[in-house]
């Protein structure tokens, strides 16, 4: 669930999730304390890579990658933050979302 809340600025991190069906690493960075970016690759088992059953290639499971970027717009209050993003940039749009 996307939220408006961001860690100080120079804090970096990486999640790994294996989950079934997806399996996923995402480094995140938040060079400032207003702008977060974040790099992901994913696989997702039992789905195929292509419908070629005769293509080695297409024997293994689905693949993605994508980029996701947040901007705070104002900082929390009396009232609530307020940010804007977009998620998947780049990739399949499988994960692809904005807020």
């Amino acid at each position: 669930m996307p939220s408006a809340r961001f860690y100080n600025e120079g804090v970096h991190g990486i999640t790994l999730y294996d989950g079934t069906p997806p399996q996923k690493i995402t480094l995140t960075s938040n060079p400032y304390d207003w702008f977060e970016a974040s790099f992901f690759y994913t696989n997702i088992q039992d789905r195929p890579y292509c419908n070629e059953a005769s293509d080695p290639v297409c024997q293994q499971d689905y693949k993605d990658k994508g980029f996701n970027f947040r901007f705070r717009l104002k900082e929390e209050g009396v009232f609530p933050a307020i940010a804007i993003g977009i998620n998947d940039i780049a990739g399949t749009g499988y994960y692809g979302s904005e807020y």
